[in-house]
């Protein structure tokens, strides 16, 4: 009995052996294409800011408000960043013919839209008008990089809605509306960028001031607040602009000079 319960043992053991290195290259294969499906997804991502420039808000004699020629109730002007999130690029024939790529503004009209800042040169991006809004074309669009549209439309609201499908794409993401001071002067421009760093100077000077006074537990508490109370209200102003860099990609947060 024993030599057949070996044999049978050794005969269960050269098929486990067998199959292990299957095993192995099977869960490889799995981690390779999870990995390789990880590095080559693809979306879109977009974020805008505006202003309004002009708005006509009672009916005076003699004042009309019109773009080309034609009349108006408004203008506004809006900063439109788009975002190839993925790694890998995405070509035009993988836009469908019959739902391109497209930016509108409902119930408005979308006067002209135009790029202002590219990441990369081989985008070559365009847009021309079409129906109730504008179609966007491009050559090749690199993987982690984009565009800034400027547009002029009539809508109080900022930012459009884009629309369209792309093979292999995940739906269209929009991150609403974030300002960035992109319609700020070029002087609120450069204090909007260091207002961080500013904010954590002098709210670590104040601690530092507070620590070397000895203002901790004595009547002078107070002095030792109003020290630290000027950093704090920095950063509190800071954090929104701290908060934009999670959501617009760095090289979309260079703000070109505004057009005047």
């Amino acid at each position: 009995m024993w030599p057949r319960r070996f044999q049978t043992f050794r005969l269960v053991r050269r098929l486990v052996d067998i199959g292990m290195p299957r095993s192995r290259e099977s869960t490889g294969s799995v981690g390779s294409l999870a990995i390789t499906r990880f590095l080559e997804r693809r979306l879109l991502t977009y974020s805008a800011e505006g202003v309004t420039v002009i708005e006509k808000h009672d009916q005076v004699d003699g004042l009309s408000i019109t773009h080309n020629g034609h009349a108006v109730e408004r203008l506004t002007r809006s900063r439109i960043r788009l975002w190839n999130a993925g790694r890998k690029a995405i070509e035009p024939g993988d836009v469908v013919s019959t739902n391109p790529l497209k930016v509108r503004y409902p119930g408005a009209t979308l006067l002209d839209l135009k790029v202002v800042h590219s990441t990369h040169e081989g985008i070559k991006f365009r847009s021309r008008p079409d129906g109730d809004g504008w179609l966007i074309e491009f050559d090749y669009w690199e993987g982690k990089s984009g565009v800034i549209l400027e547009a002029l439309h009539t809508s109080t609201r900022v930012v459009p809605t884009l629309t369209g499908s792309v093979r292999g794409l995940r739906p269209i993401k929009s991150f609403g509306r974030i300002d960035d001071g992109a319609f700020l002067s070029p002087r609120r421009q450069a204090l909007l960028r260091w207002l961080p760093v500013l904010a954590l100077a002098v709210f670590g000077a104040g601690i530092a001031a507070v620590v070397r006074l000895g203002l901790w537990f004595d009547p002078r508490s107070i002095l030792g607040f109003a020290v630290v109370a000027p950093g704090e209200l920095l950063l509190i102003a800071a954090v929104p602009r701290l908060m934009n860099n999670f959501w617009i990609p760095r090289p979309l947060r260079r703000i070109p000079r505004r057009s005047d």
